[in-house]
């Protein structure tokens, strides 16, 4: 019965598509949508002979890390309770006590909010105030001390020092953090709870593999028409958007403190013995875009001539000489920089990108094409309702 219920659906699916038209701006002609439909009908025996072979993963290696995360998430946890002069247990994974304690206890103003329920009113303003992991971040980041790690909690050496001895140092951190000062404790309580989150993330995203692996592979699915945009989807589990070692919005003294912050997942999964594994990629092709929409010479010709873009621009920031080297921290910040100028982010949100103030303002001044053509691209969504692509869409 299913089969025939699916010959069913194709036959007057068919006839729909070829009476429905679509159209293409590029050529100014319609066609009919089946058309569309024979064009990625190829991709389908490819999805699914790719779904067969799957991802080849080590799941041992998962679940020694997960053995060893859920004791840093068990020390990260009781570090956040005593950031508070708490000696019962905080609930890191509550919004409402981290929230009651960042906006009641500290009385940080409330400058964003989530996203409103759909069951409740969902007029601007009435979600409840953020605690995501990048609000929590831009916290440390202003909060920060000029020596964090003389507040950063003490780790457990287990099999190396009892726990009493453990005790002991913990508590003597927990009198320093208590008694320096409200930034330092928010300092050291934003610490241990992204700490907190982000173990936890990562501990649930390697169960999730482990669970949904078969004698060390999984199989996600590979949906051709998944996402809004023409391009793939993936789910159970997710295969194409696993961590490679955390977001570039993480100070670097903080990374040295707390590894743990940038966990790759990514090195988990690996070819068999005996096979390989190609990472094929284009070359810096969303800059190439933006270059050519926004028509900025000191790109275009840096990229025609194979430069590094990003590895220039750190340069530029930090003040790399030339015979210094970049390192891959700079690097990362410099990317997320770049992007974020090219696409709309404004003044506030690149300069706590980049940790430099003043730094949008030194990258207007090296290419005002950029917000220029942005007003005009804002202008004109509010007269026509839309943008138009470089394709004409």
């Amino acid at each position: 019965m299913d089969t025939l219920r699916t010959m069913l659906l194709f036959k007057g699916f068919k006839e729909s598509l070829e009476k429905e038209y679509t159209y293409d701006p590029l050529k100014s002609t319609r066609f009919p949508l089946w058309d569309v439909f024979l064009e990625n009908t190829p991709a389908i025996p490819i999805s699914y002979i790719t779904e067969e072979a799957g991802l080849t993963f080590f799941a041992s290696a998962c679940q020694e890390e997960i053995a060893r995360l859920e004791l840093v998430k068990q020390d990260a946890e009781e570090a956040v309770s005593l950031s508070l002069n708490r000696y019962t247990k905080f609930n890191a994974g509550s919004s409402q006590q981290i929230s009651s304690v960042i906006y009641g206890i500290f009385k940080i103003p409330v400058t964003r909010r989530t996203k409103p329920s759909k069951k409740k009113d969902s007029s601007w303003g009435t979600g409840n105030p953020t605690t995501d992991e990048d609000f929590i971040t831009e916290l440390l980041r202003i909060f920060s001390p000029e020596d964090p790690g003389l507040y950063s909690p003490p780790e457990y050496q287990r099999g190396v020092e009892s726990y009493k001895e453990y005790r002991v140092r913990l508590l003597t951190w927990h009198k320093l953090v208590t008694t320096s000062g409200e930034p330092i404790q928010l300092f050291a309580f934003c610490a241990a709870l992204l700490m907190w989150k982000k173990t936890s993330s990562t501990i649930t995203k390697l169960r999730g593999y482990v669970h949904a692996g078969i004698a060390n592979r999984l199989h996600p699915s590979l949906n051709p028409i998944g996402a809004k945009t023409p391009r793939y989807s993936s789910s159970n589990p997710n295969g194409q958007n696993i961590s490679k070692g955390g977001k570039g919005k993480i100070p670097a003294s903080l990374i040295s403190l707390y590894p743990q912050l940038r966990n790759p997942l990514r090195r988990f999964f690996g070819p068999l013995p005996g096979r390989e594994w190609w990472s094929i990629d284009y070359t810096q092709l969303q800059l190439v875009i933006a270059a050519t929409m926004f028509n900025s010479t000191k790109m275009l010709e840096q990229l025609a001539a194979g430069r590094d873009f990003h590895d220039a621009m750190a340069r530029i920031i930090f003040s790399v000489p030339a015979s210094g080297s970049v390192t891959d921290e700079q690097r990362g910040i410099t990317k997320n920089c770049n992007f974020g100028y090219w696409f709309g982010a404004g003044a506030d949100k690149i300069d706590l990108t980049c940790g430099i103030p003043g730094m949008y303002d030194k990258l207007a001044s090296l290419f005002p094409e950029v917000p220029e053509a942005l007003d005009r691209m804002s202008w004109q969504v509010r007269r026509n309702g839309f943008v138009t692509t470089l394709g004409g869409y």
